[in-house]
């Protein structure tokens, strides 16, 4: 080789060599930046805290759902909470905000959380603290009197507390079932299929993974049919009663009125001047009805939809202006006592 290029090979490893192992060389001063998630900036600061132990929570992946009640617009991203809060950066407005947090530690799910919250201005943070609920996890399978699997059975789940995820589920293809964030406390657990029923009570603990087994009964003829038959009964009763009531051209939306409308105080108007004017219009039409009708007549009285009804109502309920009661499958909704000053 060359003399003069053996030099400048030698010169041009030397560089290398002495980049590579300076203390502010480009490998030790290189980071690694994550992509941010979209839409989940600065704006609402959020922080978890153990609603058990006041202490905050961190080190979890949390599912965050987030609804516009006013638009309808759904938002949801799984993050994780390495220190005690993150920022979401959403628009203003009425928001409903579901929080779904794991340990990955533990065996079950872990938390649970669910608030409404005004969100006014972007030019400043916006502190939301979320008081997280303990919950757990039960798994199970479904079987006959034979120990065969029961496909598609219906799983219901009756908890002692009513916050956190209690929907009906199915059975898989191998009669398999999950209950995931469920209140923590006694549970009877139900299943049914066709004309096979049972049932099995557990305990949820927090953060923690239960296994339960169901057995289907099958349901004697004759209770069946007396079921049938004081089903039948019901149905005639109820028809009887329509029937009467519109041949005195009667009707529950009329019905309401009649205890007399509460006349508004300077205290609750004062109220009212904060809220958005259908929320506005449903306090009035309970004004007019005595303050108390069903969430149906509320939907007659105001013309609004009844998806947008029951958001607002699930909104002043948090303002505490608002107390519901679930009586069957009707809403019985009332102007509370903080509000009407009693």
């Amino acid at each position: 080789m060359h003399p003069q290029k053996t030099i400048q090979l030698a010169l041009l490893v030397l560089v290398m060599v002495s980049t590579v192992h300076a203390g502010d060389g480009i490998f030790e001063s290189a980071e690694i930046t994550p992509p941010e998630l979209p839409g989940m900036r600065e704006g609402v600061v959020l922080s978890l805290v153990d609603i058990e132990s006041g202490e905050r929570l961190k080190d979890l992946h949390v599912r965050i759902e987030l609804t516009d009640l006013d638009s309808g617009r759904e938002l949801n991203t799984i993050r994780y909470f390495r220190e005690c809060n993150i920022s979401l950066d959403i628009a203003p407005g009425l928001w409903l905000l579901v929080l779904k947090a794991d340990n990955l530690s533990t065996d079950g799910k872990d938390f649970y959380e669910r608030i409404s919250f005004t969100y006014l201005n972007r030019s400043t943070p916006f502190y939301l603290s979320a008081y997280m609920k303990p919950v757990g996890t039960v798994v199970g399978e479904v079987v006959d009197e034979e120990g065969r699997v029961v496909v598609n059975a219906r799983v219901k789940f009756d908890c002692s507390s009513e916050y956190g995820v209690q929907e009906e589920v199915e059975t898989d293809s191998y009669g398999l079932f999950r209950g995931e964030w469920l209140p923590t406390g006694l549970c009877k657990i139900s299943a049914l299929y066709n004309n096979q029923v049972g049932s099995v009570d557990t305990t949820v603990e927090k953060g923690k993974l239960e296994e339960v087994s169901i057995v289907l009964a099958k349901t004697t003829t004759s209770s069946f049919t007396d079921y049938g038959l004081y089903l039948l009964l019901i149905f005639l009763g109820v028809a009887s009663v329509y029937l009467f009531s519109r041949r005195r051209g009667e009707s529950s939306h009329r019905t309401v009125k009649e205890t007399g409308p509460i006349e508004p105080s300077e205290g609750m108007l004062s109220v009212m001047q904060t809220l958005k004017e259908e929320q506005k219009g449903i306090i009035n039409v309970l004004l007019e009805a005595g303050g108390e009708m069903t969430q149906v007549d509320i939907c007659y009285k105001t013309s609004i939809p009844k998806a947008s009804v029951s958001r607002y109502v699930s909104y002043l309920e948090s303002r505490k202006i608002l107390e519901t009661t679930r009586i069957g499958r009707l809403k019985e909704v009332k102007l509370s006592k903080w509000f009407l000053g009693q």
